[in-house]
């Protein structure tokens, strides 16, 4: 299944807050955006199922959204500078990116810029606002025997375990 997550740690590079842009959150309804939610947290589009994202404008905006991975790679656009009118809008994504290729079982976010032609930036980014908890594994074994790490998450995460030498160069990504 992939997952419609909210689960990163620092905002998206490629914005930075100005005196006429708006964060918009779960707490801070904007002015343009609000009410964004996901008709599923979870599906699987190697089934042939999508899920869609809907929010209210308030007033007509041109309107990017965009699906990102964990890793914050731009995965698909579901809109490019759009024009919309106010009201509710949908936007359904298949679960697949921009080649058209089925994505692979992750956790997956969307992002909203909203443009009025006035000027007013509203942007909908869960990074900002979302978190997860970056952590290091404690109980861990290691069978060089058997070739195997043994260790047990307290609760359901994301693990990357990367290979290196002690105070030198990072080797390899074992696990991402």
């Amino acid at each position: 299944m992939a997952f419609l997550a909210i689960a990163l740690l620092a905002p998206l590079s490629g914005w930075t807050a100005e005196s006429n842009e708006i964060l918009v959150t779960p707490s801070h309804q904007g002015t343009v955006t609000a009410a964004v939610a996901v008709s599923k947290p979870t599906f699987n589009p190697s089934l042939g199922q999508s899920t869609t994202l809907s929010y209210e404008l308030k007033q007509d905006a041109a309107v990017t959204v965009r699906v990102y991975d964990p890793d914050q790679d731009l995965v698909a656009v579901l809109a490019e500078k759009q024009p919309q009118q106010s009201g509710q809008v949908e936007l359904a994504w298949d679960g697949r990116d921009e080649t058209g290729k089925v994505v692979p079982n992750e956790a997956y976010f969307f992002t909203i810029m909203a443009a009025t032609e006035d000027g007013l930036w509203e942007v909908y980014d869960p990074t900002v606002f979302s978190g997860g908890v970056e952590q290091d594994l404690t109980a861990v074994s290691i069978d060089h025997d058997a070739g195997t790490i043994l260790y047990r998450l307290p609760t359901m995460s994301r693990v990357r375990i990367r290979l290196g030498i002690g105070g030198g160069p990072l080797l390899s990504t074992l696990v991402d």
